[in-house]
């Protein structure tokens, strides 16, 4: 639990830079205390593992070294992905 609400907007904006230098397009984010959820259009020229070992990495160091979450060790090794047809998602972009 080392996100905490007052800092998380830092959190996802830092996030959302890594998504775009991807250049993927990020739809929407959001989370708890733990974890984070992203609606993320994935370019064809970028793997899930790649996109995600990049936001992983780049957020922890970010983590660690903006004083925001204290607490803040790492993210977990896993991670949780699914496919949503653009039929069933908002397309209006968040960030």
């Amino acid at each position: 639990m080392t996100i905490q609400a007052e800092h998380s907007e830092d959190m996802y904006r830092f996030i959302t830079s890594v998504v775009k230098r991807n250049n993927c397009v990020l739809y929407r984010i959001g989370g708890i205390q733990n974890h984070i959820h992203m609606l993320i259009d994935l370019a064809p020229t970028v793997t899930l593992f790649l996109l995600m070992w990049d936001i992983k990495r780049s957020s922890s160091d970010r983590a660690k070294q903006s004083g925001f979450f204290p607490q803040f060790v790492g993210w977990g090794k896993e991670y949780g992905a699914f496919s949503v047809s653009p039929s069933h998602k908002d397309c209006n972009r968040v960030y």
